[in-house]
């Protein structure tokens, strides 16, 4: 009996399925149309098989659909050239407001730094002006590079106005936290390195929903386990090289990435309805009324 394969991304695992089943085949071809020669007896066998493979590949498709918007999104990670732009483009404005910063005769280091006291006096904007103060050009060609990197994963999966938005906020939220969290805490912190570690957190999150529904079901071997947090644990392993370096701030760079860890799962629970142009527009709009009100606060 002769079974047509009509689709060409079919016909490999379709191959898997008979193999796994021990069913015999044998393929032929009819100039472009290939088919599956099957023994009579063994048909009905194949054709079970072969239904129950797509009911659980079309299952997996909705998942992946709900999670992520669209397919392309949910078996690939892009990083697209409109996202580069605008993450270079995002950062070159944090570049020339440190050179403004540097040239003004206005303490805008300790109007906008973060200190955990202030903060817990009302001082909440410094939560985000600390996000945009850098101590020098190597500390903030540092971040730059990272977050070029990092946002445009970010931007190019979720889009740009979300992904600055996530990125602000949870860079924010992780501020606010280990003010109250760490209250006998005497130090200063300022640069964009928190915010870098929320948006790791983000995309360890993502891609480790995606693994553990893009994994075959039934595998429930040590290396399929393993695999499902394996980009938390790289994650985890950036954060333990990057992120403790003498006189950085590992309170704030661990809570970014705790911070950005719910704001990925979050991200997750956004219909692709909300990532259309006129929303992303909008983020965008809130993102940046964020940064101008900070420093409106912040200024005396």
């Amino acid at each position: 009996m002769r079974l047509p394969v009509l689709e060409a991304q079919r016909f490999l695992p379709w191959l898997a399925v008979l193999a796994s089943q021990n069913i015999d085949y044998a393929i032929v071809e009819d100039g472009r149309q290939r088919f599956l020669l099957l023994k009579r007896q063994k048909l009905p066998l194949a054709l079970r098989e072969l239904a129950l493979y797509e009911r659980n590949a079309a299952r997996l498709r909705r998942r992946q659909l709900s999670l992520f918007g669209s397919e392309s999104e949910s078996l690939s990670s892009s990083f697209t050239a409109p996202a580069f732009v605008f993450a270079a483009f995002y950062f070159a404005l944090l570049l020339r407001f440190h050179a403004f910063v540097v040239q003004s005769s206005r303490p805008w280091q300790s109007l906008g730094l973060w200190n955990a006291a202030f903060i817990r006096q009302g001082q909440f904007w410094r939560c985000i002006t600390s996000l945009t103060l850098h101590a020098d050009y190597a500390h903030l060609l540092g971040n730059v590079f990272w977050g070029c990197l990092l946002l445009t994963l970010a931007a190019s999966s979720l889009g740009f106005g979300l992904s600055l938005l996530l990125m602000l906020a949870s860079g924010a939220l992780a501020n606010l936290l280990n003010a109250y969290i760490f209250q006998q805490a005497s130090h200063q912190a300022l640069g964009a390195s928190t915010m870098l570690f929320a948006l790791l957190g983000m995309l360890c999150a993502r891609a480790g929903i995606k693994v553990m529904y893009g994994s075959k079901a039934g595998q429930t071997g040590l290396l399929q386990q393993v695999q499902l947090v394996l980009p938390l644990l790289a994650g985890l392993g950036i954060l333990s090289l990057w992120g403790t370096a003498a006189k950085s701030d590992l309170a704030g760079h661990a809570g970014g990435f705790l911070c950005g860890l719910l704001a990925g799962f979050f991200s997750l629970k956004i219909a692709s309805g909300f990532r259309a142009w006129p929303w992303q527009l909008l983020y965008l709009l809130i993102a940046a009324a964020m940064h101008i009100l900070a420093w409106k606060y912040a200024m005396p």
